[in-house]
């Protein structure tokens, strides 16, 4: 018997099972999973099982050493979630058993995942707001190469980005400085110096109750002040008044992960999950989801959105594109290969900020860098970079675990890392930084550039930045 057919036990039953030679993936006898094969990246000539999952695709990736791409191809197949992609190609490759049966449920359709809402009937296909992709008018704009005098970090530097965000995703605790935990609503009285920035609200308390935080990455605030967050794993929309009381609870459903939110002045807003952009009047109605005929640029599955300041809506798509759908709801804009063709680097985790002028900042989590596209979609600049000091502190201009990005009304771009916030100018030039309570994982701006943190304490903390 081969290295490559020796007996395993099946992860889901305990079963002993004994894989044909040079097989990636295969069914239990027992229980039916199908299960990857323990030390499949070591077997060179994997054939992979049809189906429909093709697991072969993803163990073929981990074999020519491109960690990055396997990942994508999993949560492109499985409509699965970075953090839980990652965990089970990083069991592929440490040579375990795995069974993927669950991600059968998944309904994969071409890379883009209808999710349980849609079958539930919990989205009401008659209220579907259709965007047809207007081929005549949009602007489709693919990136140039080009070579960035920055150091660019490869795949490696992955690890060290997971690293960061294992540690985030477990409430990762900076030292403590003797503060406490701030469990409810808490107003700050004024410094008598004051710094670049002063906390002047924060609320939260753990719990799933009405006005309780669990797991907030996603923040805005309408214009009168009104602040809505969405709560990352347990689906659920709480909106609050300007002084953090809580108005309203808008539940999705616990199977539906809040991956981005954004709120328009007047109240209407939208959130990602299940790969759909929904669409939400300001009485918190859902009026369904955006929906465009598919074209090859995009792979149909959304996973962040902002707003602009004249109300177009921008969106990361997983085929690792930028959509603009302008105030009248048809796309006008769309940047494919926004990393890889300019820093030769595939970007899983896309992060976006617009500023006042329409130039888009986008955050690469796994290339720790943030790159600037201006209006028509044309590549500007980019700032950033690998931290020189991994797990010593802020680096001036460089990042960790970056997990957050926002512009305010002067331009200035704000990156949320495991260590605080830093501050650059609209150059990509480090003028500051802050520290909050807690890690940021999603952060947005008011009309009267205050700034709104989403911190994994859970709390959401307003803070008053000063002028330039």
């Amino acid at each position: 018997m081969s290295e490559t057919t020796k007996l395993f036990n099946c992860p889901a039953c305990g079963a002993p099972l004994e894989p044909p030679a040079g097989q990636s993936v295969m069914k239990c006898a027992y229980c039916k999973s199908l299960v990857v094969v323990p030390g499949a990246i070591n077997t060179a000539g994997a054939a992979g099982v049809s189906g429909t999952i093709n697991m072969e695709k993803v163990v073929r990736h981990l074999l020519d050493g491109n960690k990055v791409e396997a990942i994508k191809i999993f949560r492109q197949m499985t409509g699965s979630g970075l953090v839980e992609a990652k965990n089970v190609v990083d069991a592929i490759e440490r040579g375990e058993a795995i069974d993927i049966t669950r991600f059968l449920t998944m309904e994969p359709t071409g890379g883009r995942s209808l999710g349980s809402l849609k079958s539930e009937g919990r989205v009401p296909p008659q209220k579907s707001q259709q965007v047809t992709f207007p081929d005549a008018n949009a602007q489709i704009v693919s990136t140039q190469r080009k070579r960035s005098g920055c150091t660019i970090v490869g795949v490696a530097f992955a690890l060290l980005f997971f690293g960061g965000v294992a540690l985030a995703f477990l409430n990762f605790r900076k030292p403590d400085t003797g503060g406490s935990i701030i469990s409810s609503i808490k107003d700050f009285s004024p410094s008598p110096t004051p710094s670049f920035a002063s906390p002047v609200l924060s609320f939260g308390e753990e719990g799933t109750g009405a006005g309780m935080l669990n797991d907030p990455r996603s923040v805005g605030v309408d214009r009168s002040g009104n602040i809505y967050v969405g709560n990352y794993s347990d689906g659920r929309i709480q909106i609050f008044d300007a002084q953090g009381n809580f108005l309203k609870l808008i539940n999705i459903g616990s199977d539906a992960y809040i991956a981005s939110l954004a709120v328009a002045p007047d109240g209407t807003f939208y959130t990602c999950y299940g790969g759909d952009i929904h669409h939400f009047d300001s009485s918190g109605q859902d009026q369904g989801t955006l929906t465009y005929d598919d074209p090859p640029e995009m792979s149909g599955y959304f996973e962040y959105i902002a707003i602009g300041a004249d109300g177009s809506l921008y969106a990361v798509d997983s085929n690792e594109s930028i959509v603009r759908f302008g105030p009248d709801g048809m796309i006008n804009l769309i940047i494919t290969d926004v990393f890889s063709a300019v820093t030769d680097h595939p970007e899983l985790d896309m992060i976006l900020a617009v500023d006042g002028l329409g130039n888009i900042y986008v955050l690469g989590t796994f290339n720790n860098l943030v790159l600037k596209y201006n209006p028509g979609g044309k590549y500007l600049d980019q700032f950033g970079g690998d931290t020189q000091h991994p797990a010593e502190g802020m680096d001036p201009g460089r990042f960790q675990a970056p997990d957050a990005i926002a512009v305010d009304g002067y331009g200035r771009i704000y990156v949320s890392d495991i260590w605080g916030i830093q501050v650059f100018d609209s150059n990509g030039q480090y003028k500051n930084f802050f520290d909050i309570e807690g890690v940021a994982f999603g952060m947005t701006f008011d009309l009267n550039n205050v700034l709104y943190a989403a911190s994994n304490k859970p709390q959401i903390i307003k803070i008053q930045i000063q002028r330039p």
